[in-house]
């Protein structure tokens, strides 16, 4: 029901009009690219992780997360990994949380960028929860 009143409110707002989604068979392709994109030389890894966890979890990720989303052409990478950073710190995703403040390194935002985005996520953490997640960030950022 959230999503649906999403988009109801989206279209109500007149801010453009839908994005077509890749093909199918693109979205395999555009997933593994951005997923490339966002995890750099861990990627190989990552997936390897995703498919020990289950069969079609690497696959689900790469195509519907990645191919439907992240490698969407409406926004930038870059904004992408921004908005992640403070969603995974609101929904205490750790792991997540710092692959992600990378891939919004490796795509192009810098260090002030993701500590500002990070700060977003502050009204919406549990109490005391926000100081161990900047404490991530700033930890993740300082690996590089």
């Amino acid at each position: 029901p959230r999503t649906i009143n999403a988009f109801a409110a989206w279209r109500a707002s007149g801010r453009g009009a839908a994005v077509a989604l890749p093909a199918a068979l693109d979205r395999a392709a555009a997933g593994a690219s951005a997923f490339e994109a966002v995890y750099g030389d861990r990627a190989d890894r990552v997936r390897a992780e995703l498919a020990r966890l289950h069969p079609d979890l690497e696959r689900a990720v790469i195509e519907d997360a990645y191919g439907r989303t992240l490698s969407r052409p409406v926004l930038s990478l870059r904004v992408k990994e921004l908005v992640a950073v403070p969603v995974l710190i609101a929904t205490d995703a750790p792991k997540q949380l710092a692959s992600h403040v990378a891939g919004a390194r490796r795509a192009g935002a810098d260090d002030a960028e993701i500590l500002e985005a990070a700060e977003q996520a502050k009204a919406r953490c549990a109490r005391g929860a926000f100081a161990p997640a900047i404490s991530r960030v700033r930890e993740a950022l300082a690996k590089g």
